[in-house]
C-alpha cells in the first residue's frame, strides 16, 4: 500500500455507539498493512484519543510470520497540531519500520511506539524535525525506538495557524 501526496486536515474519529470517541487514527488508521509506504503527506488538526494524525497497527506474529512481511516506510510527512495523546501511534509492528525526514510539531507526544506482544516492536526514526511537542518520542518498555539525527528547532512554517505549512527559508527542516 502506498499513500502519497495527500492532505489530511480537520478529521475527527467517529463516535462509537456509546457516544465515546473511538480510540485510534484521527486522519488515518491502518491495520496489518504489508509493505506500507507513506510519502509526502500532511496531517494537520486531526483528532483522536491516540494517533491523532495516524495509527499504524501491526499483526499477530503467530498468524503472519515476520519473514513474509515487507519493511514499512514513513518518509517526508508533516504532522502538525493534531489533538490527542500522541500524533503518531504505532502498535504491534513486527517488522522494521523506518521514519525518515518527517516533521512533527505541536503534539502532546509526537511519536509513540508500543508492542503489546513478544517479540517487541522496533522502530527507527531518522532526521525528524521536532518542535513544540510535550514529549517528542517515546516507547513502552517492551519496544525499541532507535532515533538518529533528531533535530529540535523551530520549523518556521509560512503560517502555522492559517494552515500554510510551506517552509520559510529559515526553517530548521530545510536540508535537515
Amino acid at each position: 500500500v502506498t499513500i502519497s501526496a495527500n492532505t489530511f486536515r480537520a478529521n475527527r474519529v467517529a463516535l462509537d455507539l456509546s457516544g465515546d470517541q473511538a480510540l485510534l487514527g484521527g486522519a488515518l488508521a491502518l491495520n496489518s498493512t504489508n509493505g506500507l509506504q507513506l510519502f509526502n503527506n500532511l496531517f494537520a488538526n486531526n483528532e483522536a484519543q491516540a494517533g491523532a494524525a495516524m495509527a499504524l497497527l501491526g499483526w499477530d506474529a503467530v498468524k503472519i510470520p515476520p519473514e513474509v512481511v515487507r519493511v514499512a516506510q514513513i518518509v517526508n510527512n508533516t504532522l502538525a497540531g493534531n489533538a490527542g495523546e500522541n500524533g503518531l501511534h504505532m502498535e504491534m509492528w513486527q517488522t522494521p519500520i523506518t521514519l525518515t525526514n518527517n516533521i512533527v510539531v505541536s503534539h502532546t507526544v509526537g511519536i509513540h511506539v508500543e508492542t503489546g506482544q513478544t517479540p517487541g516492536m522496533a522502530a527507527e526514526v531518522r532526521y525528524t524535525v521536532y518542535n513544540d511537542n510535550g514529549v517528542n518520542s517515546e516507547a513502552t518498555p517492551d519496544s525499541t525506538l532507535i532515533e538518529t539525527n533528531a533535530i529540535t528547532a523551530p520549523v518556521a512554517f509560512v503560517n502555522f495557524w492559517g494552515g500554510d505549512f510551506h517552509l520559510l527559508p529559515t526553517s530548521a527542516a530545510i536540508d535537515a
